[in-house]
C-alpha cells in the first residue's frame, strides 16, 4: 500500500511541475493575449477585485505596515538620498523654466539675464492655487507642470508692482510646459 501511495505522490508532483511549465511556456509564446484576458477579466470583475484588495488590506494591515517601516529603517540612507536627488533635480527643472521665460512684464526695467533667485512664479487665478512652485521640489513633475501652467514668472520688483497694482498680466503670459516639465514653443 505505501508504494501505491508514494508512486501517487511521485505521479502528481510530476504532473503539477509539468503544468506549471506548460503554463509558462504558454504565456510566454501568447503574452499578448493572456495580458489582454487578464485585464478583461480585470474590467469585468472590478468591483470583486476591489472588494478582494479592501479585504486582504485590512487583514495584512499590521503586517505591511511592520514591513514598510522595517524597510524604511533599514534603508534610510538611501531613501534620503533619492528624496535630495529628487528635490534637486526638481529645483533646477523648476529654476530652468523661470530663466527660460525670464520676467514676463512687457515694461520690466531690468537689464541683463536674471539669476533663478530674482524670479517668481506669480499664479495667474490664485482661487486656482494648489500650492507655491518654490515648495514644489517634493512633487511630480506631472503635478508641478500642471501648477507652473497657470503661472507667469515675474521678477521680484514686478511681482511686487503687480500686487499693488502697477503691473497688468494676461493669460498669454502664462508658462506653458508639458508634463516632464519641458517648455512647450507656440
Amino acid at each position: 500500500m505505501t508504494t501505491g501511495i508514494q508512486e501517487l505522490n511521485f505521479t502528481f508532483i510530476n504532473i503539477t511541475s509539468m503544468n506549471k511549465e506548460y503554463r509558462q511556456k504558454y504565456y510566454l509564446e501568447n503574452k499578448e493575449a493572456c495580458l489582454d484576458s487578464m485585464k478583461k477579466w480585470a474590467a469585468e470583475n472590478s468591483v470583486h477585485l476591489k472588494e478582494y484588495r479592501r479585504q486582504d488590506y485590512l487583514k495584512n494591515k499590521e503586517t505591511r505596515l511592520a514591513k514598510q517601516t522595517a524597510y524604511r529603517i533599514a534603508h534610510a540612507e538611501e531613501i534620503s538620498q533619492k528624496q535630495k536627488s529628487h528635490r534637486s533635480a526638481m529645483r533646477r527643472l523648476i529654476d530652468s523654466i523661470a530663466i527660460a521665460y525670464g520676467c514676463q512684464n512687457p515694461e520690466c526695467q531690468w537689464v541683463g539675464s536674471f539669476l533663478p533667485c530674482q524670479l517668481e512664479f506669480h499664479h495667474f487665478n490664485p482661487v486656482d492655487k494648489k500650492f507655491q512652485i518654490g515648495k514644489a521640489a517634493d512633487f511630480s513633475k506631472k503635478a508641478v507642470a500642471i501648477e507652473v501652467n497657470k503661472c507667469v514668472v515675474l521678477c521680484g520688483c514686478c511681482h511686487a508692482l503687480f500686487h499693488v497694482g502697477g503691473v497688468l498680466l494676461n493669460e498669454s503670459m502664462l508658462c506653458k510646459v508639458d508634463e516632464n516639465l519641458i517648455i512647450e514653443i507656440t
